[in-house]
């Protein structure tokens, strides 16, 4: 059921969680996610949008945005680096995307 793009993808999420985390990778996708950018930048024969279509498709994973306050500071500009000044950082709303996984790919995972 699951192509070869959407088993990379899946492998690579639970070798990162069984080497970070201290629980159970799945339980984390399904309750908690993680989020996409990590993910997006990637040199692998797959993009992140295609795989996560196709698994929201089949109801093994989704999206959701979520609403995160994030501290930033003005230290780059443009290309160069400037010295971090006091009166250049904040903190600002973002729209950040998360990944979760579902129980139907937990289960189907582990057939």
């Amino acid at each position: 059921m699951l192509n070869e793009s959407e088993k990379e993808f899946i492998e690579l999420v639970l070798t990162a969680g069984d080497k970070a985390l201290e629980q159970d990778t799945f339980e984390l996708m399904i309750e908690e996610g993680v989020p996409a950018e990590p993910f997006i930048n990637s040199t692998w024969d797959y993009t992140l949008g295609e795989v996560m279509d196709s698994l929201a498709e089949k109801g093994l994973a989704y999206t959701e945005s979520q609403e995160e306050t994030i501290h930033y500071n003005g230290g780059l500009r443009g290309k160069e680096i400037e010295p971090i000044k006091w009166e250049n950082t904040g903190f600002k709303t973002v729209d950040r995307q998360y990944i979760y996984f579902t129980e139907k790919l937990e289960e189907l995972y582990q057939e």
